[in-house]
């Protein structure tokens, strides 16, 4: 590829890239909310892929399969991320969902339900969340885990497959933040909340949460 090539090859990842910054839209399988940011190389094969706003990311995502993803807003994920939707039956003499297509047969697909990602979770590298699992507001999944179940609001799990670890704050913390949900907070008002944002919550007691919130 010559320099005007190479020259035209990064404007055009440049301005594909970007356009994943701009406002909430609908193409083909995939909705995503404003301020969404996905890095290129991604795949999104799934039946159809909903990101809420200001999701990041940050390296290459796969979400395969036949099933819903939903990812909620102000997540961050790793690179190399695998989201399968539907498995594969395993009692049949094929086990390839392309033969079955190719003569009309009836799909071989195991079906648990759509994938539920929660609010402002943080997904590690490499790893893989697998058909019908939700992952609650808050919860945070290590890298290379392999999810085969649900993982609750502000949890944290890792491992092959992933077993739940601990959670992150303790019980009244983690009903006041689902009950707040400040992921639906408007920028304004998060802007005037600095220190509700800069508190190690761990050392704040029960009843005290709310009282570090700022109205707009």
């Amino acid at each position: 590829m010559g320099q005007l090539g190479q020259l035209a090859h990064r404007l055009y990842r440049r301005v594909h890239d970007r356009l994943y910054w701009r406002a909430s839209y609908t193409r083909d399988n995939i909705s995503l909310g404003e301020g969404v940011y996905i890095a290129s190389g991604s795949v999104f094969g799934a039946k159809e892929t909903v990101i809420g706003d200001h999701t990041r990311i940050n390296g290459p995502i796969r979400i395969v399969g036949f099933q819903r993803v939903t990812i909620g807003k102000y997540c961050a994920f790793g690179a190399n991320i695998t989201v399968v939707s539907t498995n594969h039956l395993l009692h049949h003499a094929n086990l390839q969902v392309e033969l079955q297509r190719r003569f009309g047969f009836t799909p071989l697909v195991e079906d648990r339900g759509p994938i539920t990602i929660g609010h402002n979770v943080w997904i590690g590298d490499h790893a893989v969340l697998l058909p019908g699992v939700k992952v609650g507001d808050g919860a945070v999944v290590g890298a290379s885990s392999v999810v085969t179940r649900d993982v609750p609001p502000f949890s944290i799990a890792a491992g092959v497959p992933a077993r739940i670890l601990k959670r992150r704050f303790d019980d009244s913390i983690i009903r006041e933040l689902l009950a707040v949900r400040w992921w639906d907070w408007p920028a304004e008002k998060m802007a005037k909340n600095r220190s509700f944002f800069e508190t190690d919550l761990r050392k704040v007691s029960n009843g005290e949460l709310r009282s570090m919130m700022v109205d707009v």
